[in-house]
């Protein structure tokens, strides 16, 4: 979908997708401090801004007696939230990437294409789920394959953040094969 926006040919287009694109070559060292910082639990900014929005809500709901409490939310501390914090901070570091393959594809598509679509009177939600989609589908194979191989191979993230806690909620296979080999030396295993 970011690639569906990206691809119009509207002036400054070629800012956003070197923003989008950015943290593809950032240090993913780098780029796990920075989220490390935005999920801290008491002075993180996710939890400043999630404070914020609490104390908004409880000024304007004050007058019906109804008050929000505060999460101050764990995100890597918390077992139930350590996996999904990673989620989102590795979607957010590989999203350029994803969205480059899918932006040439995009281009790849004939003119003519979306120009019958119109002329019949598709619109375009329908013209993406009916033509482009399945015009796509050999790149969304590649995007899927790949994507799937490099979950696989995760290691940084999870061994900056969390080290593979809190309980093992964020060890995958590759630090678990650190662990075991290099922390307890036990090659043969």
């Amino acid at each position: 979908l970011v690639a569906w926006l990206l691809n119009s040919k509207l002036r400054g287009m070629s800012f956003f997708r070197a923003l989008f694109y950015i943290p593809v070559v950032a240090s993913i060292v780098g780029i796990a401090l920075v989220w490390f910082w935005i999920y801290k639990q008491q002075s993180g900014v996710l939890n400043i801004v999630i404070s914020e929005v609490v104390q908004a809500l409880n000024w304007l709901l004050s007058p019906l007696g109804v008050a929000v409490q505060d999460p101050n939310i764990g995100w890597l501390v918390d077992s139930k939230w350590a996996l999904p914090a990673l989620f989102v901070m590795t979607a957010w570091a590989t999203i350029g990437y994803d969205m480059v393959i899918f932006l040439a594809a995009l281009q790849g598509i004939s003119r003519e294409i979306f120009e019958a679509a119109l002329v019949d009177g598709s619109s375009r939600w329908h013209t993406l789920r009916t033509i482009v989609v399945p015009l796509l589908s050999p790149t969304i194979f590649f995007v899927l394959v790949t994507n799937t191989i490099s979950v696989l191979q995760i290691f940084s993230e999870p061994y900056i953040m969390t080290q593979g806690g809190p309980a093992n909620s964020t060890m995958t296979i590759v630090l678990y094969l650190y662990r075991m080999g290099f922390q307890r030396f036990q090659m043969g295993y």
